[in-house]
This record gives structure tokens, sequence and C-alpha cells, in this order.
């Protein structure tokens, strides 16, 4: 689909991306609660979703480097690392899965 370099497909696929990086939160609402006895914030709970969802976000990213606009690919490695490296590995506190 995309190896063409289709512009509408390509610019399409960048106002997702950006969209993705707009949500709340990329945990499931079932653990939530999880990120709130622990005292972290909703948007950095790094739940099976989460990891997930930054995955897919960054795999994209890779894969297109060069055809998705700039901003849009800083914006995504920014909230991968933000909503679950940085909490994953630099809080030492575990998280209740870790248990």
């Amino acid at each position: 689909m995309l190896a063409d370099d289709e512009k509408p497909v390509v610019d399409a696929l960048a106002d997702m991306l950006w969209s993705v990086c707009d949500e709340y939160s990329w945990a499931l609402p079932a653990h939530d609660h999880q990120a709130q006895s622990a005292a972290r914030d909703l948007d950095q709970c790094v739940d099976l979703f989460a990891c997930e969802t930054a995955h897919t976000l960054a795999e994209v990213v890779t894969l297109l480097e060069g055809r998705i606009p700039e901003p849009v690919t800083d914006r995504v490695r920014t909230n991968v690392r933000r909503r679950v490296l940085d909490p994953l590995f630099a809080d030492p506190r575990p998280w209740p899965w870790e248990t």
C-alpha cells in the first residue's frame, strides 16, 4: 500500500500517529488504578497495551522514516520515551504486574 509513497496515504497515517499521541493514556482503563495507587501519572501507566502501542508507533515511524513529517516522528519518539521507556527504566518502584 505504501510502496508508491502515495502522499494521501502517508498523510492519513501521519494524522493517525499524531492522534494516538493525543490520547490521554495508552493503558487499558482497568489498569489506571494501578498507576494511581502507585502515585504515578496516568499517562505514564505502563501495561501490556501501552507497551504494544509504543512498539507499533516506533515500528511505523522506523519503517516510514523520511516519508512521515519530521514533527510527527519527533512527537512519536518523545511520547514513546516519556510514556513507556522512562517510567519503566528510570523509576525504581516496582509495577503491580512485577509482584
